[in-house]
Parts: structure tokens; sequence; C-alpha cells
């Protein structure tokens, strides 16, 4: 039986992908972990234990290790950054169980958007100007202000005035400033994975946003952006699923942030075949993916739990 080990069960993304595991695997055991136990996360895990915070690295990767070796952790699945970002770096993990990722590249690039930015200039592709705000003025308003690390919309602003973006650069360190692309009703999620093989299989969605989440897709497909997605995956050694957000510009698609992991729209996407969790657990079982052709004009949406729309 395999036991899969699910960090930050708390958040929608680890228990969409407790779900997910949990509709395709008949005989698994799920245990799942978090720094706080008041939370749904518990009624998705076979077993659950409190972990402490990854800032505290040393007690954390303490804690994970015992935890590994206790339940007998065939897969470990991270679902937050700072675990992700953390997990990575520890070479060691990698002999007690398999660690479904991106891959180390990915990993230490992306995660930092300052990074990303240069990645994209270096690959050739013109993305939205971005400067670190210590020490950096925007280069035209409104802009965008958020942390350089990190995900969702905790600290993320529209800057409309020199005034407004000398406050925020002093009140929140290690952040960035960004070019505002528009219009905001062409942001695509390109969910991109690429098995060891180096088969590449892309899904594009054009998503409208609420409160920093997706809450409406539907599956478009663009030539271009296909080409695109599939040379940042090669560049980046790709070996498993990320996300690649941009917006179709009146000069062309430009890439605004790369996130080197399962993205909120995981559970969506599976509902259409687009299962990039289980192609990653079959990668790592040397198992043949089989990837099917998805039609443009689906349309999703998330409420309570993912729905396909007729």
């Amino acid at each position: 039986m395999d036991k899969f080990l699910i960090t930050a069960i708390g958040g929608d993304l680890s228990q969409g992908i407790a779900k997910i595991l949990k509709d395709n695997y008949k005989k698994i055991k799920i245990i799942g972990c978090d720094i706080v136990a008041t939370h749904a996360g518990t009624n998705y895990a076979d077993t659950f234990f409190k972990i402490s915070s990854a800032d505290k690295k040393k007690k954390y990767l303490n804690e994970l290790k015992i935890a590994i070796k206790k339940y007998k952790v065939n897969y470990l699945i991270a679902g937050s950054e700072k675990e992700l970002e953390l997990i990575s770096q520890q070479s060691e993990f990698f002999s007690y169980c398999q660690f479904i990722s991106a891959g180390k590249k990915a990993i230490k690039i992306c995660l930092d958007k300052y990074k990303t930015k240069l990645f994209l200039d270096k690959l050739g592709h013109k993305s939205p100007w971005t400067l670190l705000s210590k020490n950096n003025l925007p280069l035209s308003y409104p802009c965008i202000f958020k942390k350089r690390k990190g995900s969702g919309a905790k600290i993320f602003y529209i800057v409309k005035n020199k005034k407004e973006a000398l406050f925020l650069s002093k009140r929140y360190k290690d952040s960035l400033f960004q070019e505002l692309l528009s219009p905001e009703n062409k942001e695509i999620t390109c969910a991109v994975f690429r098995s060891k093989d180096g088969k590449v299989s892309v899904l594009q969605l054009n998503r409208k946003l609420t409160g920093g989440f997706t809450s409406w897709a539907e599956v478009i497909y663009s030539k271009d952006i296909e080409k695109i997605c599939r040379k940042i995956a090669i560049a980046l050694d790709l070996v498993g699923s990320l996300n690649i957000q941009l917006i179709i510009t009146k000069d062309g698609a430009r890439i605004f942030e790369i996130n080197p992991r399962f993205s909120s729209t995981l559970y969506m996407r599976s509902l259409i075949g687009f299962d990039d969790l289980i192609w990653s657990i079959k990668d790592k079982k040397n198992i043949k993916i089989i990837y099917p052709k998805i039609k443009t004009g689906i349309k999703l949406a998330k409420t309570y739990s993912a729905v396909k729309l007729k």
C-alpha cells in the first residue's frame, strides 16, 4: 500500500491533492500535517500530526524526517512554497521517499519572482519590467507591488503613485514592483507537465480571479503559448508540473509569473483529464502516461468544490 505524506493539509491545494489521490487510488494511506489542527484538512487524511513551522528549519526538518520513517512514507508532496523550497534543498530526504516536485532547478529559479524575470530575459521572452523595491521606484504608474517570494494575494497591491510606492517599499522588505499588464480579461494560466522522458503536455485556461484565486476558467489553445511553455519546460529541466501565468497583451503573450508547484486549479483540471498529479506519480513508477486531447471551450468553475460547466 502506497503512503503519501501531504504537508500544509489545512490549505485548499493540499486538500485538492488528497481528494484526487482518493478518487484515483483505493488502496492508499494519506498522512497529513500542518502547523495547526483547526481546519478541514484532518478530514482528508487517514492520519494527521502537527508539525513546526518551516521557518524553524532544523526543527521542521527533524520532525518531518521522523514522520517519514514512522509512517513508512513512499511519496512526499509539499503543500506550501516555504516547505517546497526547504525540502528541495535536502537531498537526504530523497533516500527515504520520493519527492513529488517540479525539480530542483525549476524550484530554485521560479520561487523567486526576480530570478524568474532574469531567466525569462535570458530566454529571450519579453516579460513585464520588474524592479526590486529596495532603492528603486516604478518605471510607470499604475503598477504592481508584491513580495519577491510567496504565493497568493496576501501582499499584492496596485500602486498608483510615488507616495504609495515609497510607503509599501518601506513597510514590506524584499519585495518588487512590476509592470501592470492589460487587459485583465486575457489572463491565461498554463499547467505544464513534463515527464522524465521529455514529453510535454500543456493546458491553457483563460481564467477569472476572485480573491486572488481562479473562480472560473475556459480551455483555450494558442500555438504561440504552447511553444513558449514547451521552451520554458525544457530550459528549467522540468520533471513534473508547474504553472505559467501570462496575459495576452497587444504585444502578444507576456509571462509575469511561473509557479514551480501544483496550482490552485489542480482539482479543476483533473475533472477534464489533465491529471498532472497522477502523471507525476506514474512517472515515478515508470508507468506509461497517456495524455488526453482536451477540447477547447470547456468551462470550469470553483464553488465549494470544482465543477465542470455545461
